[in-house]
């Protein structure tokens, strides 16, 4: 149909922010990282759908003074997509616990990712849970946006 046509056209050129920026080389906005380390968080849709993991590793990488710390369970997910953690609630609450442990027990300062939904999950638990771990979107990071994170009041 027309409709699937203009659709496919869209998708071809439609990218993940990461993975378009990896591949035109984009230096980050931010000259200089001074926030402890970084974990990384893959949303199930970037690593499952998208197939998406070495691009925004590397774009961290290249941040001057970033350190950026591996979860012990990088695929595990954060308990939020689609309408699992409403169906699903307390399955739900628990792989969001599993998942702000992992960040607190690698050590990371700051938890960045680029899924808001499972961003705001993942913020939302570490508050319950009492823990100090800032948590930024991928681009609020890249473009030197270091202020207040999710969850966080504004100072």
């Amino acid at each position: 149909t027309p409709d699937e046509a203009r659709a496919r056209a869209l998708a071809e050129k439609t990218f993940e922010l990461c993975e378009f920026l990896h591949a035109h080389d984009a230096p980050p906005l931010l000259r200089r990282w001074e926030g402890g380390p970084v974990a990384w968080h893959d949303s199930c849709s970037s690593r499952r759908e998208l197939g998406i993991h070495e691009a925004p590793r590397a774009l961290l990488g290249r941040i001057p003074g970033l350190e950026l710390v591996e979860l012990s369970d990088p695929e595990a997910c954060c308990g939020f997509g689609g309408l699992f953690s409403i169906k699903l609630p307390e399955i739900s609450v628990r792989m969001a616990t599993d998942k702000a442990r992992d960040v607190q027990d690698s050590g990371a300062a700051t938890l960045v990712g680029p899924d808001m939904g499972c961003l705001m999950n993942i913020a939302g638990r570490m508050s319950r849970l009492g823990m100090d771990i800032r948590v930024l979107h991928v681009a609020e990071l890249l473009a030197g946006m270091t202020g207040s994170g999710i969850g966080e009041n504004a100072a």
